[in-house]
């Protein structure tokens, strides 16, 4: 058996090393996005879970991957933010020469997975989103699961209990009928992250709103969930169904979370269905998800009445060379000069942060004090300008910030959690003109570590 298995390979991301194996051939690639534990080795010793990849890799090739800080991938300090984890798919994705793969996705991989299909929908053909959820807790809006403060009360008896298998009973109370599988079980847990590890992406995951990425969703995409699931609730997935315009629920009866636990013959079945019209598949749209940034020089008149019109040309000629030079380093594309500041969008919250940190201090060697304002959300993509209310909302964020300051909705701050690399500061909740509802706004401190590449 163990001769049969798949290789381990690396990919390269940075400085990090992402572990992923590579099974069958194929016309299609199936991206299978790990929950909240993975070991792509030891996996293999868990009843059910090889036998689920082969069926799908009868199909084509089958993508697994151990998420950076678990398993075989290199172990980082805390957890690595959503952000961080959909750079792991991309680069295992570029390692196998994947340019476009049905995603098939565990629990916490669901979310991830469909932040992913909003934000790059070129890439994904298919999403096969098993026991997925779009937040991790639940509100007066979203009643589908605990609240935030009973979820992380939960997290210490995770994490005092990681290692032994006792989360068998609420992920794949089927298994437990298998001589010995809660203490291979266990074994996963140990070897996928230590206890605190766990922790800290419990915590991340329990924090965790997609719902913004919904709508953006065109990939056709099937939503299995068992109607006793005793992790995520059953209404969880009813949820993402009635939200995602192309998505259908498929009910599986029973109780476990982890698809592959159990009799897995109908989602076979029905993965089956949905690739059998691959050559029909929809066509990409031009609305994505991304971060917005836009910036611009405080008090730009007073400085041109100053200084005249030559040199203040000068001056903008070095700006604008700084800020076409920041963006490209943080993988940014530059939509356009806005005159006394820019417009720029970042497949990536962290990065945007980033550049902004970057062109506030480096503006400032230049004495030029700018502002900054960023809002993840939908755009529509132009030929060479973009529009939607991602760009509104940013501007209209932008005309509340003062000199030096960075400012940003709530949902950039969601996305970025966990990375550790960021510190905010509440700016207060805003109404912003044009807008019904009120925006959280968060402030970031340009004093710490930029991440300069």
């Amino acid at each position: 058996m163990t001769s049969e298995l798949p290789e381990t390979q690396y990919a390269t991301v940075g400085d990090l090393s992402i572990a992923y194996q590579v099974m069958g051939k194929g016309p299609m690639d199936f991206v299978v996005v790990p929950g909240v534990i993975s070991h792509v080795e030891y996996f293999h010793n868990l009843h059910g879970y090889t036998d689920f990849l082969r069926e799908i890799s009868s199909l084509g090739r089958v993508i697994t991957f151990d998420k950076r800080g678990q398993g075989l991938s290199e172990r980082i300090p805390g957890a690595p933010s959503m952000e961080e984890r959909m750079d792991d798919i991309t680069t295992v994705m570029e390692a196998t020469g994947s340019e476009r793969a049905a995603f098939v996705t565990i629990s916490e991989g669901g979310s991830l997975s469909l932040l992913f299909a909003a934000t790059y929908p070129e890439k994904v053909s298919h999403l096969f989103i098993c026991g997925g959820y779009a937040m991790g807790h639940g509100t007066d809006d979203y009643p589908f699961r605990h609240s935030l403060e009973e979820r992380l009360a939960k997290v210490e008896l995770w994490r005092s209990n990681w290692g032994k298998g006792i989360a068998l009973d609420f992920v794949a109370p089927s298994l437990l009928k298998t001589l010995g599988m809660r203490e291979a079980f266990g074994q996963a847990e140990r070897l996928s992250c230590t206890p605190t590890g766990m922790k800290q992406f419990f915590v991340l995951n329990i924090q965790a709103d997609v719902r913004a990425a919904l709508d953006l969703v065109k990939a056709p995409t099937v939503i299995f969930h068992a109607r006793g699931d005793r992790q995520v609730p059953y209404g969880a997935g009813q949820h993402l169904a009635e939200n995602i315009e192309h998505a259908h629920l498929v009910t599986i009866e029973g109780d476990d979370h982890i698809v592959w636990a159990g009799d897995f013959s109908l989602v076979i079945e029905e993965i089956k269905k949905a690739c059998a019209n691959e050559t029909q598949s929809y066509s990409v749209s031009s609305r994505v998800l991304a971060t917005v940034l836009f910036t611009d020089i405080v008090n730009s008149t007073g400085q041109l009445a100053t200084m005249g019109d030559e040199e203040w040309r000068k001056l903008l000629d070095k700006h604008d060379d700084i800020a076409n030079d920041l963006v490209e380093r943080f993988q940014g594309k530059l939509v356009k000069s806005t005159g006394d500041g820019l417009l720029a969008i970042f497949d990536g919250p962290g990065r945007s942060i980033q550049c902004a940190q970057a062109l506030v201090e480096q503006m400032s060697t230049l004495e030029i004090s700018i502002r900054a304002a960023m809002h993840t959300g939908e755009i529509e993509q132009r030929k060479d300008d973009i529009s939607g209310l991602a760009v509104h909302v940013a501007a209209r964020i932008l005309g509340l910030a003062g000199g030096g300051e960075i400012l940003m909705s709530k949902l950039v701050t969601d996305l970025v959690a966990g990375s550790g690399k960021f510190s905010f500061e509440s700016f207060g909740t805003h109404e912003l003109k044009g807008f019904s509802e009120e925006f959280e706004l968060l402030k970031c401190p340009i004093n710490q570590e930029c991440g300069l590449i």
